[in-house]
């Protein structure tokens, strides 16, 4: 049994260096002004600061200042920044205790990195949590791997998206716990509130997270008579609003609810053309929202259908019972409905995949879409869905693993043009056949090879056992001695303090473990 616990340890830990990738790393770094930046920022200011004074994060290239206040400061929200800080303080302190001096991939950036793969193991967690007591009908960790939010958890892992996914599943943890809590414990009358806020706070545009409660008491079979003032619920909620306007006063220099003040005259223009037309052209937005989700649904560029079939699924599923179900059931799906068109609109407005691997803007949805295609019964059609999940969730995990290997799965670097007809940068319409052409490229495997931290890994310890001068000598004999990249890659390893890399293992096999333990207990 031992033995097999062990083979199983190995082999998902290798899988997780594979997918764990050293380009945003090593190869690149966070640097101003992006969105990868923004947020980290905000963790660097409460890490290593231990305030919220951007100045010495930023230049003056900032990309937020209030010329009032001389505020300067991220144009990213905080949230993630906030749940991140701790790993990057040990980092921090870790830094400092060893003396790290170099850059390319110290503590604090190690830390950092991982602390996005703990909130979507969390998330993980909860969401088994939430639905211990449901028969279970499909895996959950392979509809959540399976979602495409693993990109954003092992590669672009300074992005918000899998803190959203973390913040949202917390907020339907804590509603269920909330209307099954017994009337002398409010202590879920508190947290609801506050994960909510902290929803909010990592993006303020998902302003359907408010809507979830509601939705969860409805599957719950809440009972109307049970509905009392519960004053713990209504002071944890003004205390939430009240931390919200206060953080806005502290970073940005003034109280505001409004991403539109944050994101600048750009933002607040487009703002203004979208109520405009949704105004004076309301049918024509909505022809053309109906139509957008149909590209976003079957797009070959990373639509939902063949990328993230829980998202798909659950969709599909909310606008089955909509139709379907009894008059007192329709409002439940109605607002549902009215998270994923939030969701689907913003992508309708900005006609593109959002300049990275999948419609990120739907990935906040996973959690939602999970509780549902698993609480609604199938009957018949049951085994069909848990075999499109199972294979199709398969396919979009290699399909992350396979993402700019080949000139097929690579974003344009020029304006092309999209699925939704718009000519745009970092683009590929033709990714699912990209993919698939990919798997039968040995181009593709050297690729994943060469940017995973395996490689890495294997690389410094060619590095440790041979010398750094007899690597470039061997390398330069192979004939890539005038590939920039795998030199530069060379030269940045070989600058990284080994223990580093072993720091890096310890913590991967204890996230494997964690994952196993989750596996055998659920």
């Amino acid at each position: 049994m031992k033995t097999r616990k062990y083979i199983l340890t190995f082999f998902l830990l290798t899988l997780f260096l594979i997918f764990l990738k050293s380009d945003f790393r090593i190869i690149n770094e966070l640097r101003c002004c992006q969105d990868d930046f923004d947020y980290y920022s905000h963790a660097l200011t409460i890490a290593q600061d231990f305030d919220l004074d951007y100045d010495n994060q930023f230049t003056s290239k900032a990309r937020f200042f209030n010329e009032s206040s001389q505020k300067v400061a991220p144009m990213g929200f905080f949230g993630s920044g906030l749940l991140a800080s701790p790993f990057l303080f040990l980092g921090v302190v870790l830094d400092n205790i060893l003396n790290i001096e170099q850059e390319f991939l110290n503590y604090k950036k190690l830390m950092y990195s991982f602390s996005s793969i703990f909130y979507l193991f969390i998330t993980s967690i909860l969401l088994h949590k939430t639905l211990i007591n449901s028969e279970k009908k499909f895996s959950i960790n392979l509809a959540l791997f399976g979602s495409g939010i693993i990109y954003f958890a092992f590669e672009r892992y300074s992005m918000t998206h899998a803190y959203e996914v973390f913040t949202v599943s917390l907020v339907i943890y804590f509603s269920e716990k909330f209307y099954r809590q017994d009337s002398k414990n409010k202590l879920y009358s508190i947290l609801l509130p506050i994960a909510i806020l902290l929803g909010f706070l990592v993006r303020w545009t998902n302003y359907y997270i408010v809507l979830i409660p509601l939705i969860i008491s409805y599957f719950i079979k809440y009972k109307k008579q049970k509905k009392k003032l519960d004053i713990y619920l209504i002071v944890s909620t003004i205390f939430s609003i009240l931390i919200f306007a206060l953080h806005t006063k502290a970073i940005y220099g003034y109280v505001t609810f409004s991403p539109l003040d944050i994101y600048g005259l750009g933002a607040q223009k487009a703002g203004d053309v979208v109520f405009n037309n949704i105004v004076n052209n309301f049918f024509q937005i909505i022809f053309e929202f109906i139509k957008d989700i149909f590209i976003l649904l079957f797009t070959f560029e990373f639509g939902l259908f063949w990328f993230s079939p829980i998202i798909f699924l659950g969709f599909l599923v909310a606008i089955y019972k909509f139709i379907f179900s009894e008059i007192k059931e329709k409002l439940l799906f109605f607002l549902v409905l009215l998270c994923y068109a939030q969701c689907f609109f913003v992508i309708s407005i900005w006609n593109s995949t959002a300049s990275s691997y999948g419609f990120r803007y739907t990935f906040s949805l996973i959690p939602l879409s999970i509780y549902l295609v698993y609480k609604i019964e199938f009957n018949y059609f049951q085994k069909y869905i848990n075999s499109y999940i199972v294979f199709f969730s398969i396919f979009s995990i290699f399909s992350v693993l396979f993402f700019e290997t080949t000139l097929q799965t690579q974003l344009s670097l020029e304006p092309v043009l999209n699925s939704f007809g718009i000519q745009k940068i970092y683009s590929q319409p033709d990714y699912l056949t990209g993919v698939i052409n990919s798997f039968f490229n040995p181009e593709s495997y050297l690729k994943i090879a060469a940017t995973s931290f395996l490689g890495a890994i294997f690389l410094k310890f060619i590095i440790v056992i041979f010398g750094y001068d007899i690597v470039l000598q061997f390398t330069e004999n192979l004939g890539f001695g005038n590939n920039s990249d795998l030199m530069e890659l060379i030269y940045k390893i070989n600058s990284i303090e080994t223990h580093i890399f072993v720091t890096a293992i310890l913590i991967s096999i204890l996230v494997i473990q964690m994952l196993v333990k989750n596996l055998n207990k659920y």
